[in-house]
């Protein structure tokens, strides 16, 4: 029935079969995708390849149906930003995904809608809303992008990007996280979003929800101070549930693609905060991508192999690095960046919910819980014949206890780390160390270990992490040339830069 996994040879790396993958519905259920045989699984792996690497025009499909790429759009193919160490993974800054949030007081009533559309239409449908890089439809969406960002031209892969000082007595610098504009009496906050690799996403699919809610109640029961929570299993924020969701959103969101409706995957973009604004309002949206195209290149990218563990040959250096292993479990990183979860092993990470602090804090919340999970003391009912009975009542959050869900992330995996930076949701960490100072919340305190351990052995837990590398090339896919997809845009980044030497820490967080 289910063909399957199977192991690669090349460090251990990890490909799962198309036919194993499940596409969990929203309403709970599964459904497979099975195959005659094994031409018929790799042309169904060629197809979902050709349409993650194709570069998307302004056309209408062949029945009539849909427009074509944007109005608005970020890129114009999935391989143009997922490719830093082979196709599938990480993007680099100039890929960043920017967003723009109102910033009203709790007193205050905010802009009115009509308003607010006259600086971008996003608005319209509320707040946060993408900046896309391109609009098709409007030639001086360029100029009138750059002035709502107030600078006169954004260079090319410059996204507002700063050389700030993070602390006083340390030298590394990081980009401007955060930048407020504003428009007469309208405030606005930028903030971004980096790409996230895709290897061993088929993987991640089939771990169980069950699993990972036991997770957090290990996690809890062991050290109260750590309470993560699930939501979904991709995305930033855990935002989406499925695999399946999650490369239909993107095709909405990144190339203002329409999917067609299915009811096989919740195809809701993150609080409607990312979707392709122009294409939501007025009549229903016409499709540009059908329902078998989207589950097509969702089985690609879950055949994608998962990452590798590059050991180094030195025997002294071996040592270091099972010491680096040793020492990040030592300060409590792995109590979230778990080695093992399920049977997916090398993954680095619980795929939960937390709380990082206020210096990771985004307008763009992570989802909330559903039912809500906000208890008020318990009410007393009328006495009765065994006495009161004490009922607790949820409700909704109020918007001080908002705030916990704009401090939320989930913990990316860190398997492929040394491929994929720059690092944290935004990409504001050029280095490991940069990244793990920001870490707050439930993290301060592994934080501030590293921050105050010796310089050796900090240099050990980095020889650890950059072994756990992207795929082997050779169990990528190679490349498929196609005449409709050539061109500047599917020409391959430089890969991010790897730390040649351990730069010097300081105690504390940005």
């Amino acid at each position: 029935m289910y063909a399957s996994l199977r192991a690669l040879c090349c460090a251990c790396a990890v490909r799962i079969s198309v036919a194993a993958l499940m596409l969990l519905v929203s309403a709970g259920t599964a459904q497979s995708l099975e195959f005659a045989n094994a031409d018929e699984e790799r042309a169904a792996l060629r197809r979902g390849q050709e349409l993650f690497e194709r570069t998307w025009k302004v056309e209408r499909r062949g029945d009539g149906q849909g427009d074509g790429l944007g109005p608005l759009f970020n890129e114009r193919s999935c391989v143009a930003c997922h490719m830093q160490g082979g196709i599938g993974g990480a993007g680099p800054l100039s890929k960043n995904v920017d967003v723009l949030s109102v910033i009203t007081k709790a007193e205050r009533r905010g802009p009115s809608a009509r308003r607010l559309a006259t600086l971008h239409p996003g608005f319209a449908s509320g707040s946060p809303t993408v900046l896309h890089r391109f609009n098709r439809a409007s030639p001086g969406y360029d100029a009138a992008r750059g002035k709502l960002l107030g600078i006169k031209m954004l260079p090319e892969g410059d996204h507002l990007y700063a050389q700030l000082p993070i602390e006083e007595g340390r030298d590394q610098r990081v980009m401007e996280p955060y930048r407020n504009l504003k428009y007469g009496d309208i405030k606005l906050l930028w903030t971004a979003r980096n790409t996230t690799p895709l290897f061993g996403a088929g993987l991640i699919e089939l771990i169980q929800p069950s699993v990972l809610e036991q997770v957090a109640a290990q996690q809890t029961r062991e050290d109260p101070e750590v309470t993560g929570r699930l939501y979904g299993r991709f995305g930033w924020r855990g935002q989406m549930k499925t695999l399946g969701s999650f490369v239909r959103g993107a095709c909405e969101a990144e190339m203002g693609l329409t999917p067609e409706p299915s009811p096989a995957v919740n195809n809701a973009a993150a609080g409607g905060a990312l979707v392709n604004e122009a294409v939501q309002v007025g009549p229903p949206p016409r499709f540009d991508i059908s329902d078998d195209e989207c589950n097509a290149m969702t089985a690609f990218v879950a055949s994608l192999p998962a990452p590798r563990r590059v050991e180094p040959t030195d025997a002294e250096e071996q040592l270091r690095v099972k010491h680096g292993e040793a020492v990040f479990a030592k300060i409590g990183c792995a109590v979230c960046h778990r080695p093992t979860l399920a049977s997916v092993s090398g993954i680095y990470s619980d795929l939960l919910l937390h709380d990082m602090g206020l210096s990771l804090a985004d307008p763009l919340a992570s989802p909330q819980p559903d039912p809500p999970q906000i208890q008020d003391p318990p009410v007393r009912t009328v006495p009765g014949y065994y006495g009161s009975i004490a009922t607790p009542t949820t409700r909704q959050p109020s918007p001080g206890e908002m705030q916990v869900f704009r401090q939320e992330w989930k913990t990316p995996p860190l398997w492929g780390v040394r491929d994929s930076g720059p690092y944290l949701h935004d990409g504001r960490a050029s280095t490991i160390e940069e990244a793990v100072g920001w870490h707050g919340g439930e993290a301060l305190r592994s934080a501030r270990k590293f921050a105050n351990m010796s310089k050796s052995d900090r240099a050990d837990v980095l020889a650890f992490l950059m072994t756990l590398a992207a795929p082997c090339p050779a169990d990528l896919p190679p490349r498929i040339a196609l005449d409709e997809s050539a061109g500047a845009e599917m020409t391959d980044e430089k890969p991010w830069p790897r730390p040649a030497e351990v730069v010097h820490y300081q105690a504390g967080k940005p």
